[in-house]
């Protein structure tokens, strides 16, 4: 009696199942299969004005050199090497830093910054 109870357990899930699967099949053959979800079809885009006409971005300033730069705050020792050193030898020490990298690679030009 068990094994009739799981079998017709299975048989009613296994019924639901391909019932399930040919309707949702069927249902897939109803409508065409679009490309792109709602709202990113190309011709929606252009109709609504979308890219936005802007002028053109402006030149990267900093796209070919290499940036040596030291951070921090001036008025904190851990905050990095802009409250470590006095201005003056912070300076130095930056330009010094940039020798050694133009002395590593010629070939990119090397750009000194200092971020606060």
């Amino acid at each position: 009696m068990a094994a009739e109870a799981a079998f017709a357990a299975t048989t009613t899930a296994t019924r639901k199942a391909a019932l399930f699967a040919a309707q949702t099949s069927a249902a897939r053959n109803l409508y065409p299969q679009n490309k792109y979800n709602a709202g990113e079809s190309p011709d929606y885009a252009k109709s609504v004005g979308w890219p936005v006409p802007c002028p053109a971005p402006l030149p990267v300033r900093f796209c070919d050199k290499r940036i040596v730069a030291y951070y921090g705050t001036r008025f904190r020792r851990k905050m990095g090497a802009l409250g470590e050193f006095p201005k003056d030898e912070m300076l130095m020490r930056l330009k010094g830093e940039v020798a050694k990298w133009q002395a590593a690679d010629p070939c990119t030009p090397v750009q000194a910054g200092a971020f606060i």
